[in-house]
């Protein structure tokens, strides 16, 4: 395969702010492409760890071909091609490219004609009751470098039931050629985890049979599934694990058909992320409709569904309501996102939410300006949150995190930073850990 062919992970733009307080993008400012190698693709997960490249966003237009290079197209990189400064030449008709799209498309269609994807969970009157109000309930958050992991921990009369968001392993700093596996940081977490269901439930089960019943992706950019993977290979996801991910928002990285593969083969049922497939437990905030990447998606579903080029803005927004208290993830989105919310009425951040994840990793892209029913975004507004989470790594990039979105958090919210650990933040929301006895973190 050729040596410079890469997959265009993400492409972010730094905002900054003006004098209006209104967050926008510079016309030729910073802008971090994220690349995801295709030469020695052999199957494990160390192969496909991106690099970043800091350009200028004239950059992005491509040699011999009009137009900007976007997310999740195959592009050949040159960084030392002196030809008006481009670097880059369009990549998706490479036999690799074809290959791996092709590859991704059959998935999709397969998982959707085997009758995997369902409608929304249906929750019986005593079930719904054990996890709205008679479960306990503690999050972890796992510091995977700049990525995102949690797993939520539910132990009620039925047991315990595991939960996980988004999950990544592998990261490479920006600037640097060596890449960092943070497994062990996974495998500490979980190990907490299963001696916590000993020390609170009275069973004994060891870190290897731990399973999560349910796992939540935001959106595919590399940093919030690249572990899944690892998950599946371990045992900790099984054939009995039920996905909530829109498979019709393509990702051809050969990552992400490894992760398909094992679901089609695993017979994993699927939810697909659409807010009428949410419920009291698992509500879906955004989107309220499909979503795909281009119009070159061959869906004819009435109605027709929202096409979204930028990745962020695919992102699912769960807020998850356990035990007398919600947590919200909304992966990484951005104003755009907020705004199609905001239009259907639903709020990201609000009363409603006890726990709230910030987006993008405490970018200035992904702040929401407003509330429904409020003008600009205030922080008093926030004082509401009993607790903001931050996953990622302060100065992973330019802007990342952007010292106004922490300033509006910071004043009445207590933040939870996952970079702050070695290993994870855990949220102990009812006070287990003191009820029951101190638990020493593994």
């Amino acid at each position: 395969m050729p040596r410079n062919l890469f997959f265009v992970d993400s492409i972010y733009r730094p905002g900054v702010w003006d004098s209006e307080g209104e967050s926008r993008q510079e016309k030729d400012g910073d802008v971090f492409v994220s690349l995801i190698p295709t030469e020695g693709d052999n199957g494990e997960g160390q192969s496909v760890v991106p690099f970043v490249v800091s350009l200028k966003s004239h950059q992005l237009q491509m040699k011999h071909r009009k137009g900007e290079i976007q997310e999740g197209w195959y592009v050949y990189f040159t960084p030392d091609n002196p030809y008006e400064g481009r670097v880059f030449s369009y990549g998706n008709q490479t036999e690799y490219a074809q290959n791996q799209k092709k590859r991704s498309a059959e998935l999709r269609r397969a998982l959707l004609q085997n009758s995997t994807l369902e409608g929304g969970e249906t929750w019986s009157e005593d079930t719904l009751h054990d996890y709205e109000y008679g479960s306990d309930v503690i999050s972890y958050h796992v510091n995977v470098g700049h990525g995102n992991c949690s797993f939520i921990l539910i132990l009620n009369r039925q047991g315990y039931d595991l939960w996980a968001v988004d999950c990544s392993r592998f990261e490479r700093a920006f600037g640097q050629t060596k890449w960092v596996d943070h497994k062990d940081q996974i495998d500490r977490c979980l190990k907490e985890i299963s001696y916590c269901i000993a020390k609170l439930k009275g069973i004994k089960i060891s870190r290897a049979n731990l399973r999560i019943s349910r796992f939540f992706l935001t959106h595919t950019h590399h940093d919030h599934y690249n572990g899944i993977e690892y998950l599946q290979s371990e045992g900790y996801i099984d054939s009995d694990t039920k996905f909530y991910l829109n498979i019709h928002y393509e990702c051809a990285s050969s990552l992400m058909n490894r992760i398909l593969e094992r679901i089609k083969n695993g017979g994993n049922k699927i939810v697909e992320p659409i807010a009428s497939n949410g419920s009291d437990i698992i509500e879906i905030l955004h989107p309220e409709c499909r979503i795909v990447r281009s119009h070159l998606s061959k869906i004819t579903d009435t109605p027709k569904p929202r096409i979204v080029s930028k990745v962020n803005n695919s992102s699912i927004v769960y807020r998850i309501n356990l035990g007398m208290s919600s947590m919200t993830f909304p992966g990484d989105l951005e104003q755009a996102g907020f705004d199609v919310m905001i239009r259907n009425g639903n709020q990201p951040i609000c009363c409603d939410t006890d726990y709230y994840v910030i987006s993008h990793h405490g970018s200035a892209n992904g702040h929401p300006k407003y509330i429904p029913g409020h003008k600009r975004l205030h922080r008093r507004r926030l004082g509401c949150l009993r607790n903001a989470i931050i996953m990622g790594r302060n100065g992973a990039y330019s802007g990342i995190y952007d010292s106004k979105v922490i300033n509006c958090f910071d004043m009445f919210t207590s933040i939870v930073y996952t970079e702050k650990d070695d290993n994870f933040q855990s949220i102990d929301a009812f006070g287990l850990l003191w009820r029951y006895g101190e638990i020493r973190y593994l």
